[in-house]
């Protein structure tokens, strides 16, 4: 069951709301809901309000890595002028709410699951 709401997450998410409808929220929230178990649902030492904060900025994350970039500002005189928002990277640290995820994680788990897949090799020592 999920630990947010729609009406939690539109209210981080304020200046984004005109790129992202409630609907895509409400897809997002089960997502969200069953990484932030799988990953740190039984983790002891990670309050459930910590939880709960974790999976609305992580559901803010996902509904808006969509969108290219956060728009700070725009307008300007003459030329047009649009700023963005924070550092550019992908994954958890492409948006200013996955960023907020990796601080409120003090576990580490999601950043480390961040993009990270396991790979395994094995080297073949004899063609017997």
């Amino acid at each position: 069951m999920a630990r947010t709401t729609l009406a939690e997450v539109k209210a981080i998410m304020k200046a984004d709301l005109d790129t992202v409808t409630d609907a895509n929220i409400e897809a997002i929230i089960p997502a969200a809901s069953r990484l932030v178990t799988a990953l740190l649902g039984s983790v002891s030492g990670v309050s459930s309000d910590q939880l709960e904060d974790i999976e609305m900025y992580l559901t803010a994350h996902m509904a808006t890595a969509t969108i290219e970039r956060q728009i700070k500002n725009a307008g300007g005189s003459g030329a047009p002028e649009v700023n963005y928002t924070g550092s550019f990277y992908t994954g958890l640290g492409s948006t200013s709410y996955g960023q907020t995820v990796m601080l409120l994680d003090t576990t580490g788990k999601l950043k480390a699951a961040d993009g990270k897949r396991a790979v395994s090799v094995t080297a073949i020592t004899s063609f017997e």
